[in-house]
């Protein structure tokens, strides 16, 4: 269930109810045709999009997605609020309300990446809608390339836990913490002692723990009823070098998963 980001990605943000149809999914294939069944909502009417391309090389990747859902003919409705150096521009603002409104009133929200310029939008994105489940679908087709003798049987989902860890955003200089006296157990001295540096707090809580491994095995339940397969979970944390937090991770994890029977874990 963990994985780590890449340098550009897309987001796609489903207003769907956070259920295993997925609210977060850094995806760009089109949403109603190949993408996965979880990440699918009610195509029965017209979809309101939001597009938010982003900055630097993300609209290179990020255009040419749109134009390819247009060339589908899918029934959605693109709205482009001013965001980022738009939002300056037009209203002196990189996140002005009229965006937060149009994200609001949309079926989902398609956003590039920032260098720091969207940053307002995408934290309201993930924090402020509460996307803790990043989700990743991950499935070969017939005529697509693959550096794998075998691609065929390709058909997973990668779901990450999207609010904490490294992401509380908890940073500064080493030398802050000096008083603490934090000690390296790798290193065998305190981190003060290290050097000039910056240091990042990771942080697991249980909460969010518990609902990311709930979201995973509902997730993996409802794939299973789809395709005829039996449910499978497994767990991706770095515990051998991160005992503790990643420990816990995987030990809250471990219990959360009890109360699905049928899911291996």
């Amino acid at each position: 269930m963990a994985h780590s980001p890449g340098a550009c990605r897309a987001w796609w943000i489903s207003r769907f109810p956070m259920t295993p149809s997925a609210r977060s999914c850094g995806i760009t294939p089109p949403a109603h045709s190949t993408l996965p069944h979880e990440c699918v909502g009610d195509n029965a009417m017209t979809k309101k999009v939001v597009l938010i391309p982003g900055e630097d090389a993300a609209p290179e990747a990020f255009e040419p997605t749109v134009e390819l859902m247009n060339r589908l003919q899918l029934d959605i409705d693109w709205v482009r609020p001013p965001v980022g150096e738009a939002g300056i521009a037009a209203m002196g603002n990189p996140f002005p309300p009229e965006a937060k409104e149009a994200i609001d009133a949309s079926d989902a929200t398609f956003f590039g990446s920032t260098n720091g310029t969207s940053g307002r939008a995408m934290r309201y994105l993930r924090w402020g809608l509460q996307t803790y489940a990043n989700v990743r679908p991950a499935r070969w087709f017939p005529g697509c390339n693959s550096p794998l003798k075998n691609p065929e049987g390709i058909d997973l989902v990668i779901v990450r836990e999207n609010m904490e860890d490294t992401y509380v955003g908890v940073e500064g200089d080493l030398e802050e913490l000096e008083p603490i006296n934090f000690v390296s157990r790798l290193h065998r001295k305190p981190v003060s002692e290290m050097g000039k540096g910056k240091y990042a707090m990771k942080v697991i809580t249980e909460a969010c723990t518990q609902q990311v491994t709930r979201f995973a095995c509902e997730l993996a339940l409802k794939r299973a009823a789809l395709n005829g397969t039996r449910p499978l979970v497994t767990s991706g944390t770095k515990h051998n070098i991160s005992p503790v937090a990643d420990g816990y991770f995987r030990e809250v994890a471990l219990e959360t998963a009890k109360e699905y029977p049928d899911v291996t874990f």
